[in-house]
């Protein structure tokens, strides 16, 4: 046993308020026995629907892990003791289904892991992915779930155990974490970032689509005691997608409810010294002030025979003021404010926001800053300028780690001068790269995201939740709607029809194929059927020679539905999915040859059913090694290329489509605007 590993951790906790699941996620670990170092105990439960919010299933899981941990010694005996932990968890969900509350049976997804030093302890029930990052590779440690429901005693029956290794690191997440980001990304994040800052850098990708319903643990296996710098081990996804505003009122709620609170008090003092001190103390002065006027007054009027004060303004002109209404204006100065308390409450809260927004302005712009800044802004430019020298000597790979550095130092500047360095590192990169900068064109505003697109000229074609907008390309402002049938139906891909008739297919969750059907003013969407009558699931399809191909990547198969002309025959599969491994397959693309894009960005070929030997991906530039976020592969008979999407990261300039030769080889990348991704 290695004594001498730690494990730092870092949790990604779901919403709390997710419409269609119950989350919870995160870690025990504190000393239970005197020199002894504490056993890291850390859990993860998903309830997918039914479910109800006063379930009372997640708190008893919780409750019951925080009563058990205590009985974890880090001794040989632990795999004894997190064998009884779990049996205990086992039977508080029996106690919970005996007394009515059963929805959440083979609903469930979990999982609860045990790590003393370098040893892993592990217990799985449903799906929930976790793997082991080891030397920069992947391996996942969990099974896939069977289909059969598990009796609530046996529901974390499997245990499952490991050594671990210094810098070993374990990725936890429910499933959907996974349909959001690649796992071969995820690998990249998670292995070069302490667990808080890959937590942080997941983060930002799940902000593109706000997506609450995920849950994250990370562990890092290490040989130091802590970090120098304590890290955060919470991320919360409500926090961070909470409105700014909101967070604002949020965070400020304390301080303005306690500042109102003084001013009401300082007010009520104020009022106080006002009326008995100062407006009687006031009304002695104005009193002995109109005593010497009417004296002054008395002597003018001899003199002048005058009956008025002439006051001189600065331009001159002489304003006769009745001598009468002095006093009386001073006088009646307090008492013409009829709301003295609200005047000086709005004044006080006025000099409180001006007050509080000066300091920040003055915290958040101290010279120091400001000169920071400038040496960060000086240091990028001049990498900058060594990038301009290594792309004329043709130094690709010292070119993009000096446009890499640059960017890191003005990661978080503005102003005009770092926009305009980020335009000139863009193009430098574009030029190492081979990219060709695409400009936006016409822009056609849909009411709701559009998931799928499809264009058959004049028309596009845009699925969204239910329904499938027709855009005239030449007017747009009067789109079509056509919506499913089923209102719980949702829409998965839409897929070409070349040659064929209708502009193109629907494939819808529920396993429905409708093919849409083009005329000049309208379009609608016809209901098809295969012979065996319902078409298999998958995550997309195309079609190909009149064929429809559906691909279920989740389980690795490729669907051929041939068209027999009157209708559609039965599923075949087009590829051995016993001899070739299609999982995680997630885009398909036909021209004789079959090409399947998977999750990790590669690419598979099959000629004839089979692995086709001369094609390989070649050519790439070392920035698009590997691609970010790949997400659809596309071409055809009469396409000399084949082409692949990769998605990019949010606000960055790394959304491309790339062409390669229908051998391999990379042949131009397009990149798409920085506000173009996904």
């Amino acid at each position: 046993m290695n004594s001498h590993l730690n494990a730092l951790r870092c949790t990604i906790v779901g919403s709390t308020n997710a419409p269609d699941r119950l989350l919870a996620s995160g870690s025990i670990c504190h000393a239970t026995a005197i020199d002894q170092p504490p056993v890291l105990l850390t859990y993860l439960f998903e309830v997918t629907k039914p479910w109800f919010p006063e379930s009372r299933l997640i708190p008893s899981l919780i409750d019951t892990l925080n009563t058990e941990y205590p009985s974890l010694s880090g001794d040989e005996n632990l795999g004894n003791h997190f064998e009884a932990l779990l049996k205990r968890v086992n039977q508080q969900l029996n106690q919970i289904s005996e007394s009515g509350e059963t929805d959440w049976i083979g609903s469930i997804n979990g999982l609860i892991s045990c790590v003393f030093e370098d040893q892993l302890l592990f217990s799985q029930t449903g799906s929930c992915p976790t793997y082991l990052l080891q030397r920069n590779r992947i391996r996942q440690i969990t099974e896939e779930p069977s289909d059969e429901q598990a009796h609530p005693l046996k529901t974390f029956a499997n245990l499952a155990s490991g050594t671990l290794q210094a810098e070993d690191r374990i990725l936890i997440a429910n499933r959907e974490l996974y349909r959001e980001i690649s796992l071969d990304a995820l690998r990249r994040v998670v292995s070069n970032a302490t667990p808080y800052h890959a937590c942080q850098q997941i983060v930002r990708e799940l902000k593109q689509n706000r997506n609450t319903a995920i849950t994250v643990s990370i562990l890092h296996i290490n040989t130091a005691a802590s970090p120098a710098i304590p890290e955060p081990q919470d991320i919360l996804l409500d926090d961070v997608f909470e409105h700014k505003v909101k967070k604002l009122q949020r965070k400020a709620a304390p301080a303005v409810k306690a500042a109102l609170s003084s001013a009401q008090s300082g007010i009520k003092i104020a009022d106080r010294v006002t009326r008995e001190q100062l407006l009687p103390r006031g009304q002695q002065l104005v009193q002995h002030g109109h005593l010497l006027v009417k004296t002054w007054q008395a002597h003018y009027s001899r003199a002048h025979n005058a009956t008025c004060i002439e006051i001189i303004s600065p331009s001159s002109h002489i304003v006769p003021l009745p001598s009468t209404t002095i006093s009386e204006n001073v006088r009646q100065w307090w008492s013409k404010i009829s709301n003295r308390k609200g005047v000086a409450l709005a004044l006080t809260v006025t000099l409180i926001t001006i007050t509080v927004i000066s300091l920040a302005s003055r915290l958040r712009h101290t010279p120091s800053d400001t000169a920071n800044s400038a040496s960060q802004l000086k240091k990028a430019q001049s990498l900058s300028d060594q990038a301009a020298t290594a792309i004329q000597q043709q130094q690709d790979s010292a070119a993009l780690q000096d446009i890499a550095q640059s960017r890191t130092l003005i990661n978080k500047l503005t102003g005009t001068e770092v926009d305009t360095l980020i335009g000139r590192l863009d193009t430098q990169q574009d030029t190492v790269t081979h990219t060709t900068r695409l400009v936006a064109g016409a822009t056609f505003a849909l009411s709701n995201p559009a998931s799928q697109l499809l264009y058959n000229r004049p028309f596009i074609y845009a699925g969204s939740g239910t329904t499938v907008l027709r855009i005239d390309e030449n007017h747009p402002s009067a789109p079509s709607v056509m919506t499913l049938p089923s209102p719980d139906d949702t829409i998965v891909s839409l897929a070409n029809n070349p040659g064929g008739p209708g502009a193109g297919f629907v494939l819808t969750e529920n396993s429905h194929v409708y093919q849409i059907i083009q005329t000049n003013n309208s379009s609608s969407l016809s209901l098809i059927t295969p012979a065996d009558g319902q078409f298999k699931q998958g995550v997309t399809f195309t079609s190909y020679n009149g064929n429809l191909y559906i691909l279920d990547g989740k389980i690795g198969q490729l669907w051929r539905y041939t068209d027999t002309g009157t209708a559609y025959s039965r599923a075949v599969s087009s590829l051995n999915s016993m001899k070739y491994d299609l999982k995680n397959s997630i885009s398909v693309a036909i021209d004789g040859s079959i090409y399947l894009l998977t999750t990790n960005g590669s690419v598979q070929k099959y000629t004839a059913g089979q692995p086709d030997p001369g094609f390989a991906i070649r050519n790439l530039p070392p920035s698009y090694q590997p691609l970010t976020r790949a997400v659809q592969i596309f071409t055809d008979i009469d396409a000399t290329n084949l082409y692949v999407l990769d998605a990019g990261i949010s606000n960055t300039p790394s959304a491309k489509l790339i062409a390669f030769s229908k051998e391999g080889t990379f042949v131009q990348a397009f990149g798409f605007p920085k506000d173009c991704t996904d």
